[in-house]
């Protein structure tokens, strides 16, 4: 969803579903409910947790991948756990260490 700004007229033929809100005729679209509100909200939360901040120019996708991953994973549990969920990913256990999980596995010792 977004304003009638003539830029975002091209995100229909990208694929995207866009709903657009005329805001000199109203601040929700009668017709779809569209309005930006909500975007406009976020946006307004990245920024104060941008504020006051050193930034890097040309790292802003970056900032926003940092952003978009606490508030994914917004209590400490889920920050741990996505953590080392990444970790396994880039780095998986050795081949060594997996038969020593098959192994305990098939004495009957549960591998949490």
């Amino acid at each position: 969803m977004s304003d009638c700004w003539s830029s975002y007229q091209c995100l229909s033929d990208e694929g995207f579903v866009h709903l657009a809100v005329n805001h000199s005729m109203h601040f929700v679209e009668p017709d779809t409910g569209a309005h930006t509100q909500s975007i406009e909200g976020m946006w307004n939360v990245i920024k104060r947790g941008l504020n006051g901040t050193n930034h890097v120019k040309g790292q802003f996708d970056s900032y926003m991948a940092v952003y978009m991953w606490k508030w994914k994973n917004s209590t400490a549990e889920l920050w741990m756990a996505s953590l080392l969920d990444m970790i396994k990913e880039v780095y998986p256990p050795h081949s060594k260490d997996k038969r020593k999980l098959k192994k305990k596995e098939k004495k009957g010792n549960k591998v949490k």
